[in-house]
Parts: structure tokens; sequence; C-alpha cells
């Protein structure tokens, strides 16, 4: 009956009156998934919506309301409901949605998107994650030098690393705490970049302790592998990538942040010896590729770019230094 009721008072199409049932819908989903429902079982083992009673009213609101009348409140209420129930299909539609109405729209619904994702209901994907980092990108391109919105993004991505009822797989979490934050580099404003920093810090923090504890893992070296294929599909690296000749200003930039948490993330080693964890990775990227790019060197050129970083940041590793502690890495570091 409550279901029937939000429903009957969402898709009425008086202006402004259905947030309260929208909010309601989204709350009520989230509980559903917290309390670990039949659909909410069925939905975190990757089988779809469930049989929610939300699946499909989110995507109903959305089509119901024009992005030319411009009501943010109302159409960030519908994308929480359809983010919360829906898969990466609904992502990329309320994204493309919330651009087209305006900037704080996209701010907001990027904020949403990482609520499901850090309760692991939402499969993390690369196209996915590449759909994030260009919405992403545009918000820090356009929004950078106002301090404004952009901190409602950086609270969200601050929250990845806040344990939830229902959470995502650990290797997920600390992809998207690594990456994502990261592209904060481009922006002006220096509260935003130190915010960043300070994400991506904890996340690597915290996987250098797990890397401790569990010696089996090599969570820091899997963490600079994803770092560098997430590198390897940003735009601006394209770009740089595709240039005569390009020193890779924004690329540059961008890894710095990922390179700067490494050399901290465990006070006692030496930013050295950490160091070499990321050109271990860059060395052996050569012998792999991109499975979604066959035939792209994309991946080799980005642990180039990550290679220059790490070795401005510890001249000590030369290439004949680097050369005989690579000699020491443990076999198989690189993820597959």
């Amino acid at each position: 009956r409550l279901a029937a009721w939000i429903r009957d008072r969402c898709l009425q199409g008086a202006a402004g009156s259905p947030l309260m049932a929208l909010h309601l819908a989204a709350a009520f989903a989230e509980r559903e998934l917290a309390r670990g429902t039949a659909w909410a079982a069925e939905k975190g083992a990757g089988g779809g919506d469930g049989g929610s009673p939300w699946s499909d009213l989110g995507r109903e609101v959305l089509g119901r309301y024009d992005v030319a009348a411009g009501d943010v409140d109302a159409l960030c209420a519908a994308a929480d409901v359809c983010l919360m129930v829906g898969d990466a299909d609904d992502v990329t539609g309320c994204l493309q949605r919330a651009k087209a109405c305006s900037v704080d729209a996209d701010i907001q619904v990027l904020a949403l998107t990482l609520r499901p994702l850090r309760r692991g209901v939402l499969p993390l994907t690369v196209d996915l994650l590449a759909t994030l980092a260009s919405h992403i990108l545009g918000v820090v391109g356009v929004r950078g030098g106002v301090a404004g919105d952009c901190e409602v993004l950086l609270d969200s991505l601050q929250r990845l690393q806040k344990p939830t009822g229902v959470q995502a797989r650990l290797f997920d979490r600390l992809r998207l705490s690594i990456t994502l934050p990261a592209l904060f580099a481009l922006s002006p404003l220096k509260k935003h970049r130190e915010a960043a920093q300070r994400v991506v810090h904890t996340a690597l923090a915290r996987a250098a302790r797990q890397q401790q504890q569990q010696q089996q893992e090599p969570f820091l070296d899997i963490a600079t592998a994803c770092f560098v294929h997430f590198l390897s599909r940003l735009d601006p690296f394209t770009r740089e990538a595709s240039a005569t000749a390009s020193a890779y200003p924004e690329s540059s930039k961008i890894s710095e942040v990922f390179c700067e948490a490494l050399l901290r993330c465990e006070p006692s080693r030496k930013p050295t010896e950490l160091g070499v964890v990321a050109l271990r990775v860059c060395d052996r990227v050569r012998y792999f590729e991109d499975r979604g790019r066959p035939g792209s060197n994309a991946v080799h050129k980005a642990a180039s770019v990550l290679r220059h970083v790490v070795e401005k940041h510890c001249p000590d590793l030369g290439k004949r230094v680097a050369g005989l502690l690579l000699q020491g890495g443990p076999r198989g570091s690189m993820p597959t």
C-alpha cells in the first residue's frame, strides 16, 4: 500500500509535489538494502533489481521531467531512487540528464552515484569508472574556481572509507578512493586539492596496513596497477597521448596526487622503498595489454607518466639503483 501511494504521488504530475514521496522511496530502498530483503540480496548478487517495488519508479519520474524545466531538486530526487535500485545504464542516463540540466545537478547526481557504489549494490566496471571520471573532470573544469558544490562531491568521496551495512568489495572501494579524488589535482582551489590528497592518502595508508596483516595480497602493487589503468582511460591523457609531442602536464598533475600519497602512506618505510613499489609495477606493465583495448599502448604510456613523477620525487632511484631494487621484487606483484 505504501509503495502504491508513493507511486501515485510521484506520477501525479504536480510540480514539486513528488519530492517528499521520492525521498521516501529512496529511503525505503536504502533501508531494504541494509536489512537484506529478498530483492536486495538478489541485486547484491548481480541479479538485477530483484523485483524491487521501486525498480521502475525512478525511471518513470525521470522520463516525465523535462530537463529544460531546470527543476534540479526533482531531478536529483528521482535520480536518487533510480540509482539506488538501478544499474550502470541507469547511472549513465541519470548523469547525462543531470549534465544537460545544470552543473549543480551534475555534481549532486555524481555524489548520489557514489552511495550505491559504496554500499556494494552497484557493480564497479571500467566503463562506469571512466564515465564518472569524465563527469568529474567536467565539473572540476567548470566549477573548480568557485568554492561551491564541489565540496559536496569531495565529502561523498571521503565517505568511501566509512563502513556501511552493505559494503563494496575491498578492491572496488580502494579503486574508487585512489582514482576519482586524484582528478581534483586539476582544480585551481588549494583546499580542493588538499582534501582530495587526504582521501587518496587515507586509502593507501589503509591498504598498506592490510598488506602487512595479509602477506599474500600486494595491496599497494594492485592499487598502483589500478591507477595506471585508470589514467590511461582519462580524456586529458588521451588528448596528450595523441599529440605529436607532449609533456603530459595534466596527466602528471593527476599522477602527483597518487605518488605523494603513496610515498607517505607508511611512515615506518622510507619514500624510496615505497617508490620502488610504483616503479616495479610500471616496469611490469610492458608485459601486459589492456584487455578492453587490444593493441593499444595507452597503458604503457600511462605507466611512463607515473614513472617520471615517481623518479622526480625520488631522484635517488636512478636507472642503476632502481634496476637493482626491482630485482628484489616478489614475483607476480603485477595483478592480472
